[in-house]
């Protein structure tokens, strides 16, 4: 089964997942759980995915819980593209399966909202087992001391919250057809192959062509959207550059 071989770096140093294309970009359960050790705090978990555009099924969620729960971990589960996905699977919020892994939700207006600028977000915290106190206290003092969303879109949040269902079909009728465009596009051009996205707003493209032969060209792409992503999200593809080109 192949598997690609993400990197991030954390301020703890670098940790890797494997994750399986073929399988809608599924995490790899068994290298997930070898990575694990004295050392290890929490697993993070980010679904719908950034830069995957994966929408991870309840049983995969459920696989994932478990392995936390052996591992006595809790899971920071990024869900600020909750609902943005278009699967035949609906998206499942990690705090919704039954557990007793303590959970930390993220989520926010930015993207399900389209309002990346006003930095309006937020942090729940699911207590399975009142394990949570010191955190709760030092998310409390870090509120304190950050600079914070104007006092406008947090007065107008109550009413932001109850934006018609309407909206969001919309949005996602307009990301489907753009997925589905970039993958018949980019489907069709000689030596590239495209993994559909589920949701979110990214896709990744792997390439069959020998970029060794060619080294100008990939050096001025590599440039470009390493450019591109100072000003644009394409940041991730460029290191995608590094980890899927090959002979």
């Amino acid at each position: 089964m192949q598997t690609l071989q993400l990197f991030f770096r954390l301020p703890s140093g670098m940790m890797a997942n494997y994750f399986q294309p073929e399988e809608n970009w599924q995490v790899d359960l068994n290298h997930l759980e070898s990575l694990i050790d004295s050392n290890t705090s929490a697993i993070l978990l980010n679904n719908p995915s950034n830069p995957c555009g994966s929408n991870f099924t309840t049983a995969h969620l459920s696989a994932l819980l478990a392995i936390a729960s052996r591992n006595f971990l809790p899971i920071i589960s990024d869900e600020i593209y909750a609902g943005m996905n278009w699967t035949a699977h609906p998206f499942t919020p990690l705090y919704s399966l039954p557990s007793d892994v303590p959970i930390i939700t993220i989520g926010g207006l930015a993207k399900r909202w389209l309002v990346p600028g006003w930095r309006v977000g937020w942090v729940v915290l699911h207590e399975r087992q009142g394990l949570f106190t010191q955190l709760r206290r030092g998310i409390s003092n870090l509120s304190q001391t950050q600079l914070h969303p104007n006092t406008v879109f947090q007065t107008a949040l109550p009413t932001i919250l109850k934006t018609p269902k309407e909206f969001f079909e919309g949005v996602e009728e307009v990301l489907r057809g753009n997925a589905k465009l970039v993958v018949e596009i980019l489907g069709n051009a000689k030596g590239l192959t495209v993994i559909e996205p589920q949701g979110a707003l990214y896709a990744m493209v792997g390439s069959f062509i020998p970029w060794r032969r060619y080294p100008l060209l990939l050096s001025l792409i590599y440039v470009s959207l390493n450019f591109l992503g100072s000003v644009w999200c394409l940041s991730t593809v460029s290191r995608f550059f590094d980890l899927m080109f090959f002979d």
